[in-house]
Order: C-alpha cells, then sequence, then structure tokens
C-alpha cells in the first residue's frame, strides 16, 4: 500500500508526524494484509516519524528521493529529457 501526502508548502510547511504513518500502517498490515507500506510525503517527516517507520518497517521515500527516481524513469524510457519538476516554496537563483 502507498499512502501519498500532499502538503501546500511542500518542504517549506509542516512535517509529516507519527500519526500519518501510524495510520498508514494499521490500514495497510491490519485491514488490507499488505506487507509493504510505504509513505510518500512532497514534502519531509519529522525525526519521530522516520523513527517510527523504521521500527515497523515501513517504507518513508522523501522529496529528494522521489525525484531522483522520476527523473531516472524519464531518462530510462529514451526521451533524452526530463519535464521540469515544479517546486513549490523554493525559489530560483
Amino acid at each position: 500500500m502507498i499512502k501519498c501526502k500532499h502538503r501546500r508548502s511542500c518542504l517549506a510547511g509542516s512535517a509529516v508526524g507519527t500519526p500519518g504513518l501510524q495510520v498508514l500502517n494499521g490500514t495497510a498490515r491490519q485491514v488490507h494484509g499488505d506487507g509493504i507500506a510505504v509513505s510518500v510525503p512532497d514534502g519531509r517527516d519529522t525525526a519521530s516519524a522516520v523513527a517510527f517507520a523504521k521500527q515497523q518497517r515501513l517504507h518513508v521515500i522523501d522529496r529528494h528521493t522521489l525525484e531522483f527516481c522520476v527523473r531516472a524513469a524519464c531518462l530510462s524510457v529514451g526521451r533524452g529529457r526530463c519535464p521540469r519538476l515544479r517546486r513549490k516554496g523554493v525559489r530560483r537563483p
């Protein structure tokens, strides 16, 4: 089961805390019987949320890892260039 969490301000906004991961853990395992649970926030997670994820064997993919994977996937399909990914809250130099 994969849970995506959107925050209005992305990296500049508040981090995703432990309660969101607790809901994912309970829903994925007890309700759906899934062995793998993945959280994909578009911002960041709190330190306590990351510790909880490790303890419960949940996978957390942060924004930077997700962006890297998207770019690698675009390049691997032969397009040569990846579309620009919008970054809310990040100013360009």
